[in-house]
């Protein structure tokens, strides 16, 4: 069975080879609406902090 951290990895690296083309396509007709929407989605996930599971939410 495949660790989660490799699959994680695989993720991580897929995902940016996906944000890549992208940013890559943003200047073709069609393409600046889903690579904004992806953009935003990228930053905030960026920005969100991941709480641990005894941490008490604020």
């Amino acid at each position: 069975m495949t660790s989660a951290t490799a699959i994680r990895k695989v993720l991580e690296k897929n995902l940016k080879s996906y944000f890549n083309l992208l940013t890559v396509m943003k200047e073709v007709p069609g393409w600046e609406l889903l690579y904004s929407d992806t953009n935003e989605l990228v930053k905030a996930a960026k920005n969100s902090e991941i709480k641990k599971k005894d941490e008490n939410p604020s």
